[in-house]
């Protein structure tokens, strides 16, 4: 199979891949976040060869992709009012929310699961493509399973030449990490992956947000010094954070720690890697404020203090 190049900005080739979606082929498709591998959600077939082309296990659910926010309703029932809320100031735009899905949504697509996640991207040609096929699109990360996810066109050729029928060129992503996926489903909204959407907007439209363990970026499972007694020791923490607005909070995690390049002052820096994990610019920040200063697009996760904690002690204190 030769893998075709398509530009987003042609109507013809939007067509064109409408086309191919309908038929049960795959397209790599642009979007602010990553570039994603799209086929039919509706399609048990062409779902299937998503997983072939990315080698993906078959126990991960896709993300269905919409043109706009009221397509929520065609794949997703008992919508809460918190997803209209979160839809209306965050979509289009990289924040994926989990809700319960329709029955005539396949199996596959959603690994077996009675929940869906589904997102309204922020690129204009892939919203179009959607519109011209008339279904909602399943689309993981345009790559191999495993290796890094594409941020441009080219990337993707390089993962999938020949695995897939076309690649629609939307130029670089502007956001250039995953979707935020926050789950809905729950009694208290439950953030599941971090990304473009930070927990504190999460929580400013909520008032409360549970956050998953794994959501923090980093395992705490590998061996970390304590200032205090400069002991080694071993731990994961698998508590959820709650998060309230109406609460100040302040973040407690166990920090790893390297070595001071300056030996003689003996020192133990704190890593920061929780600091620089989102560290790419939002579509949603002003240019103005960007323009101010060359790190105005570095910003924690979270807003918060950090202190020293030994692990299995509270995330969360007042």
């Amino acid at each position: 199979m030769k893998t075709q190049m398509l530009r987003g900005d042609s109507r013809e080739d939007l067509a064109y891949a409408a086309g191919l979606i309908r038929r049960g082929d795959l397209v790599g498709i642009p979007t602010e976040t990553v570039y994603g591998l799209g086929a039919n959600g509706l399609d048990e077939v062409a779902v299937d060869r998503i997983y072939e082309a990315k080698g993906r296990p078959k126990d991960n659910p896709f993300i269905m992709h919409i043109a706009e926010p009221r397509d929520m309703e065609s794949i997703c029932h008992s919508i809460p009012e918190s997803a209209w809320r979160l839809a209306e100031r965050y979509w289009p735009g990289p924040l994926t929310m989990i809700l319960p899905v329709k029955d005539h949504v396949p199996k596959r697509t959603v690994a077996g699961l009675s929940t869906v996640g589904v997102r309204c991207p922020a690129h204009e040609a892939t919203r179009t493509l959607i519109r011209l096929a008339g279904v909602p699109i399943a689309a993981p990360s345009a790559n191999i399973s495993g290796k890094p996810s594409t941020t441009t066109a080219e990337h993707v050729l390089h993962d999938l030449d020949g695995r897939i029928a076309a690649i629609i060129d939307g130029g670089p992503c502007a956001v250039g990490v995953e979707s935020t996926i926050i789950d809905l489903t729950a009694e208290v909204p439950r953030l599941l992956r971090p990304g473009g959407i930070t927990p504190e907007e999460l929580l400013e439209s909520l008032g409360e947000l549970e956050v998953d363990p794994k959501a923090i970026p980093w395992d705490f499972s590998r061996t970390a010094v304590t200032p205090t007694t400069g002991t080694s020791t071993d731990g994961m923490w698998s508590t959820p954070m709650i998060l309230s607005s109406a609460i100040p909070a302040v973040l407690s995690i166990p920090l790893p720690v390297f070595p001071s390049p300056h030996r003689r002052k003996r020192k133990i820096w704190p890593a920061f890697p929780f600091l620089m994990y989102s560290a790419r610019s939002s579509p949603f920040r002003s240019a103005a404020r960007d323009r101010r200063s060359p790190f105005s697009s570095l910003r924690p996760p979270i807003r918060c203090s950090l202190m020293w904690k030994m692990p299995g002690s509270p995330l969360l204190t007042q």
